[in-house]
């Protein structure tokens, strides 16, 4: 069973990177576009450039970070239950319009199955971390 997903995106080149009321307006309007339910949404400006942008959502959060003096924004989006993490980050990234993007999608929270020694895989790269036998917070890494 898996417990939640979380994308964690790198956006450069984006458009509107200082504006704090943009800021909170993608954050609501991504968080309906993904059917999260938002609790509260935050924006805090930096001197002398930048932003953190967080909404507290039912299901996680999504956090937005911006270097607008180099065009870079980073997003963290994670969802549980029903939302839609990937429709959450979408709608951020056509509302920055970034030149490019790079994504990283986590599967969290495997869950043993029943009569199962291991925990499963939790990287959507297809690799898997196996705990097994080990101290729990290590595990190794095993390609696929």
């Amino acid at each position: 069973m898996l417990l939640g997903r979380q994308i964690l995106c790198d956006m450069w080149g984006c458009e509107g990177l200082e504006d704090a009321e943009l800021a909170e307006s993608a954050l609501q309007e991504a968080t309906r576009a993904g059917n999260a339910t938002l609790i509260r949404s935050f924006v805090h400006r930096f001197s002398p450039h930048g932003l953190t942008a967080l909404a507290l959502i039912a299901e996680s959060h999504v956090a937005l970070h911006t270097w607008p003096e180099y065009g870079y924004a980073s997003v963290d989006v994670f969802t549980c239950g029903d939302a839609d993490p990937e429709a959450i980050l979408d709608r951020l990234i056509a509302t920055y319009r970034p030149r490019e993007v790079q994504r990283l999608t986590l599967d969290r929270g495997h869950l043993k199955a029943e009569g199962d020694g291991q925990l499963l895989a939790w990287l959507s790269d297809g690799s898997r971390t196996v705990t097994g036998n080990a101290p729990p917070g290590r595990s190794e890494r095993q390609s696929g």
